[in-house]
């Protein structure tokens, strides 16, 4: 490895809470830009629009085991997600670019109203934080890797010891 690839990014490829909805035709997208924008969209509720910000080829490092690591995996997450938490959203705390390599830190909060990962809803709110690495190619997200608070959903989702 040489000595560029291993450098920490510099301070001004890091730009917390920057915006990536961006008009621009998806192939002239910033990483950021284009990670931002699925985000976003994902927010709105507009699976076939951020789903179209994925390759078709992408692969998810951080699905469960025996699970899609594909775009189908990935839009099937996002089904149940939406579907169990209808008000969920994701507010990017900071995000750093370097290359194709796009770090997002962010919290995710919503409503727990309806099944999720086999939990009947419980009606609670959750909120957890997360980070995601990305790798975006030609206005396309085609790796992700992705790390969240191990309790953050699951605390509010299942049935407390009280219930």
């Amino acid at each position: 490895m040489d000595s560029k690839s291993q450098r920490a990014p510099d301070r001004e490829e890091c730009a917390p809470n920057a915006r990536g909805d961006s008009a621009r035709d998806e192939l002239s997208r910033t990483p950021t830009e284009t990670v931002h924008s699925m985000v976003r969209l994902f927010n709105e509720g507009d699976l076939d629009a951020a789903q179209a910000l994925l390759s078709p080829r992408v692969v998810n490092h951080a699905a469960p085991i025996g699970t899609d690591s594909g775009w189908r995996g990935w839009r099937a997450f996002w089904e149940s997600v939406r579907r169990g938490y209808p008000d969920f959203h994701a507010s990017i705390e900071q995000t750093c670019e370097a290359g194709d390599i796009v770090a997002t830190q962010y919290t995710m909060r919503g409503t727990h109203t309806d099944e999720f990962l086999g939990s009947a809803a419980t009606g609670r709110r959750f909120e957890a934080r997360a980070m995601d690495i990305m790798r975006v190619r030609d206005g396309q997200i085609v790796e992700h890797w992705g790390v969240s608070e191990p309790w953050g959903c699951l605390l509010y989702t299942s049935p407390s010891p009280r219930d």
